[in-house]
């Protein structure tokens, strides 16, 4: 059994900022943080024969239970003569460290894989930052009391993964949802969602994926791609590249009225059985992979693999995940147009011990 605490290196991937958007206080302002809280959790559920198994779970808090940096990872390995596992992370680091426009406060870990016909596993991290913070009038320019238009600013980047050995695999059921909220609250009064943004990477029969955004996310630069061309293991990897998003949304506050920002970031997964798995990567650079990749698939794969994950990235060559079409053709004249150190592949020695044992039986 791993150790619940993880190193997990800088590059995380959510933070806000606030622009004031009306004329005469344009720019941006700092509000004073009156308060700072936040958690992290993780959890891995198996599922074998169809019913709930193992179940494994972490989780922390700041300032209550721990200090910064929050770390937490629930893994579970099925027993022999069963070869498969699951291994969720997530982290929540201190937002005011850096003296950056990205505070890079979040980072997400997951990988659910499986050789057995019989198990599978159902995978989540959370993580949440909460800031009372208050706007005063010397620093917005505008009298308590004023309503003032703001323009909070998103961070996100990252990586979701389906992936199986055989080409043509049902993959229904596989399925990664990256989801993020930011919600502001006023005293007692309820919370109002000012973003929320989903994406999904689902499985599909023959070997296929599709993606289903939902929300506020933005689409156009999202980019699916298939790396199994650089895999000597895997007949299937897809690859939903999420680029370094700078993402903004409209709220109001009231000069000199503290309120609530409650900012969180949830990854939700779930793998098939029988060689095939999922796997996510939220906010830590491509390069933390090196170590478990070649510790679970040896270091030629894992070269293959890091170099053309590397590349796409960087020299993205897959396509748009959802393609935007062109405005529709007006009926009539007159009608306007209408307007990873991640924990990625944790089960993946496994796959490498079936596929050699395959060739083995050939030879």
């Amino acid at each position: 059994m791993m150790n619940r605490t993880m190193r997990v290196r800088r590059g995380l991937t959510l933070g806000w900022v606030a622009l004031i958007a009306a004329g005469a206080v344009a720019g941006a302002a700092r509000a004073e943080i009156l308060s700072l809280s936040g958690s992290a959790r993780a959890s891995v559920q198996e599922i074998r024969f169809g019913a709930d198994g193992d179940f494994d779970q972490a989780a922390d808090q700041f300032p209550a239970t721990a200090a910064f940096p929050l770390q937490v990872v629930a893994t579970l390995e099925a027993a022999p003569p069963e070869e498969a596992g699951g291994t969720v992370a997530a982290q929540f680091a201190d937002p005011s460290a850096l003296n950056q426009a990205n505070p890079e406060e979040f980072a997400m870990n997951l990988a659910l894989s499986s050789v057995s016909a019989n198990t599978r596993y159902v995978g989540r991290a959370e993580a949440e930052e909460k800031r009372e913070v208050v706007f005063s009038p010397i620093e917005v320019g505008a009298p308590e009391g004023t309503t003032i238009p703001l323009v909070g600013r998103l961070f996100i980047d990252g990586a979701l993964t389906i992936f199986a050995v055989e080409p043509d695999r049902d993959l229904s059921g596989s399925r990664v949802t990256l989801e993020v909220r930011v919600e502001q609250q006023v005293g007692d009064l309820p919370p109002v969602t000012v973003f929320r943004g989903a994406i999904d990477l689902l499985g599909e029969p023959g070997g296929q994926v599709s993606v289903v955004a939902d929300g506020d996310f933005p689409t156009s630069a999202l980019l699916l791609t298939n790396l199994a061309p650089g895999s000597d293991l895997f007949g299937v990897f897809h690859v939903l590249i999420i680029p370094d998003l700078e993402i903004d949304y409209s709220y109001e506050a009231v000069v000199g009225q503290p309120f609530t920002l409650r900012a969180s970031v949830v990854v939700d997964a779930e793998n098939i059985e029988d060689m095939a798995g999922v796997a996510a990567v939220i906010g830590t650079p491509t390069t933390a992979l090196t170590q478990v990749i070649t510790a679970t698939f040896g270091d030629t794969a894992a070269a293959k693999m890091l170099t053309a994950l590397a590349q796409e990235r960087s020299q993205p060559t897959g396509v748009p995940a959802i393609p935007v079409l062109p405005p529709p053709v007006p009926l009539f004249p007159f009608c306007g147009l209408l307007g990873f150190e991640s924990l990625l592949l944790f089960g993946a020695l496994a796959f490498v011990r079936s596929r050699r044992q395959a060739r083995s039986a050939t030879q």
